[in-house]
């Protein structure tokens, strides 16, 4: 749940903040102008009570439903002004309902009309204080949408700067590609050949030496065109193709262990042969330079990921800290790693000196 939340929540950030702000504040201002709305009522009952007053004249006296209308208005009026200026509001109410009594409707109407006059001051200042909160409102709104805006304007820079730079990596990976299938290409058509021919000659077949050097050599002359070019990869599988590969190093004493809980068909090409050309890569760091003397590939299905690991008991090295440190330390593990990650892969390697070296190489499975 919160894995669909969170990134909902960061993406429309600016527009959750626009409606909490504008929420906030219509809470506030809503409120103040219901209770300018009733002070706006309030006044016109007021009125009607002051004109009822001055019709009555001076010698007239209420009578008792007169009074008990007047009164329900006046205790109405105070309770609903329970709160600010309530006491000099409350004050004049008293003498309002003193003149009631008293008859004097001449204090009566001035009493009125003064009290009216206060509640239109209060008015006049709930009014004042709303339209603050409208004009803070609006510069909120109006703030919030120039911040949204000039972020979408970053984003899409952003956005557009990393669509050029991954047309760039992939015309270079593209040309990347090219170039190792026309070297894996001359190196099989010219030197492969070549050494071929060789060996067929009566000279090199008269002496098993250098004959079984010259075949040695052309198996990892072999590997070399297989690692750039694996044309055989689609045809016979990703397990046997690290097979075959490895079998050329079992007169090295080097063990290998593949385990797999999986058959690897229904991978795209472009990640067998990602995987394919890695697994070969690491093999060799594992005995060129690793110097160990067990190798082992796990390939297997983690839930929605593919996960290839090799693992090897070599003298194993310090790990660098960052990509860039790993690029100076070595070129190989910095060229697997771009490839991986231009296919959306990752690589994880883990080594201490001593320990030999573990890479795990994982991808999401569509």
């Amino acid at each position: 749940m919160n894995k669909k939340i969170l990134p909902f929540i960061k993406s429309h950030a600016n527009t959750i903040l626009i409606f909490f702000t504008i929420l906030f504040i219509g809470l506030s201002v809503i409120p103040m102008f219901a209770q300018s709305l009733k002070i706006m009522n309030q006044l016109e009952q007021l009125n009607n009570l002051s004109s009822t007053s001055y019709e009555i004249g001076r010698d007239r006296i209420f009578t008792e439903a007169e009074k008990s209308y007047f009164k329900g208005l006046l205790e109405e009026l105070r309770f609903e002004n329970s709160g600010r200026n309530s006491l000099k509001i409350n004050s004049k109410i008293d003498m309002v309902l003193f003149s009631l009594e008293t008859g004097d409707n001449d204090n009566l109407y001035r009493s009125l009309l003064d009290l009216e006059a206060d509640f239109i001051t209060l008015n006049h200042e709930r009014s004042q204080v709303f339209r603050i909160f409208a004009i803070l409102m609006i510069i909120a709104v109006f703030l919030q949408m120039t911040v949204t805006t000039i972020s979408l304007l970053r984003n899409q820079k952003i956005k557009i700067k990393h669509q050029y730079e991954e047309q760039k990596r992939t015309a270079l990976q593209a040309i990347r590609d090219k170039e190792r299938k026309k070297m894996a290409a001359l190196l099989h058509d010219n030197i492969l050949q070549d050494l071929a021919a060789l060996s067929m000659q009566r000279d090199i077949k008269d002496s098993p030496e250098v004959l079984n050097y010259l075949k040695s050599t052309m198996d990892r002359l072999q590997n070399a065109i297989q690692s750039l070019n694996p044309i055989h990869l689609k045809s016979h599988g990703l397990i046997r193709s690290i097979e075959d590969y490895i079998s050329s190093y079992t007169h090295s004493g080097i063990r290998f262990d593949i385990q797999t809980n999986c058959s690897c068909q229904d991978l795209p090409d472009e990640i067998l042969e990602v995987l394919f050309t890695s697994a070969l890569e690491l093999i060799t760091n594992a005995i060129v330079y690793s110097q160990a003397e067990n190798v082992n590939i796990i390939l297997k299905n983690e839930g929605d990921h593919f996960l290839m690991r090799i693992k090897d008991d070599g003298k194993g090295f310090q790990m660098p800290k960052t990509d860039r440190e790993l690029a100076a330390f070595s070129t190989s593990y910095d060229y697997l790693n771009h490839r991986i990650r231009y296919e959306r892969g990752k690589l994880a390697l883990f080594s201490r000196p001593g320990e030999g070296v573990t890479a795990e190489i994982t991808f999401l499975i569509q």
